[in-house]
């Protein structure tokens, strides 16, 4: 994540104010940060002698919340990345690329997420591509000379309008099923490239919905029954009442549902079952 963020800085895609912790007592020499701040472990999974350790992103609204929870981290997670918080919509670019050269592109619009503070999509809408957003992204693949799939991630200030780099993952993403829904098939395109094809470029449709409905079920039993400071909500997130009214418009045109698709309820219904044995 360090890493992303210097070769952001180098060509000036613009980044949350960041600052790099190699250990708790490097927060001691840092200057001051603007609160809330987000908390970014170096990787999402790290070895400690007590086995693997998934991390997280959490959140600290003053420099006490911030030091325990630093506190409480095994030495293991770090380097950890201190960033401010963008609040505003996600917006993501997804691209593929065939050594260094573009292939597809496709873009949508974060319209819930899991957890509601931020996170996994489970309400997603195809979208045109920003012109920012397109030239941030590219520039950063191109300088990567990438070559297979990529999602990257920003998030647009709701008071600037400002687009903020978040992070770039090389994997497919969790809502993959919408891109192929809008037209862009990146697992069939990815093979033909693998098979030694030069695709030809494929236009998305715009305005197509993607709803992961459990993921968007855990989203609405959080908001309906914890504070909101708890699940550190951005200011401009719906009452529980208009969240509510959102979360049951089922039958809205061009949206489908991720999982629940076709003539194959195979995956719904195992999907279903884990849900339910998990609570």
């Amino acid at each position: 994540k360090a890493a992303m963020v210097a070769l952001a800085d180098s060509l000036k895609v613009p980044t949350p104010a960041s600052i790099r912790l190699q250990s708790l007592a490097d927060l001691d020499t840092t200057g001051p940060l603007p609160y809330p701040v987000v908390i970014k472990p170096g990787r999402s999974r790290v070895l400690t002698d007590k086995g693997w350790l998934s991390t997280g992103v959490t959140y600290a609204s003053s420099e006490s919340e911030l030091r325990a929870t630093l506190t409480a981290l095994p030495p293991e997670t770090y380097p950890v990345l201190l960033q401010e918080r963008i609040e505003g919509p996600g917006e993501g670019f997804f691209a593929l690329y065939a050594q260094g050269k573009p292939v597809a592109f496709f873009a949508h619009r974060r319209l819930r997420e899991k957890p509601p503070s931020g996170g996994v999509s489970v309400l997603r809408e195809s979208a045109e591509i920003a012109p920012d957003t397109q030239a941030y992204g590219t520039a950063l693949l191109d300088a990567l000379q990438w070559h297979g799939v990529a999602m990257v991630e920003f998030k647009r200030d709701a008071n600037s309008g400002r687009l903020y780099l978040m992070e770039i993952n090389a994997r497919f993403w969790g809502s993959l099923q919408l891109a192929i829904d809008a037209g862009v098939d990146f697992p069939l395109l990815l093979a033909k490239i693998a098979a030694g094809e030069t695709p030809a470029p494929v236009k998305h449709r715009v305005g197509v919905r993607s709803r992961w409905l459990l993921g968007d079920l855990d989203v609405l039993i959080k908001v309906l029954t914890q504070p909101r400071a708890a699940l550190n909500l951005p200011t401009n997130f719906p009452s529980r009442g208009k969240f509510l009214w959102e979360f049951l418009q089922f039958w809205r045109k061009d949206q489908r549902d991720e999982i629940w698709q076709g003539d194959d309820r195979k995956p719904g219904w195992f999907e279903l079952k884990k849900w339910l044995s998990g609570r």
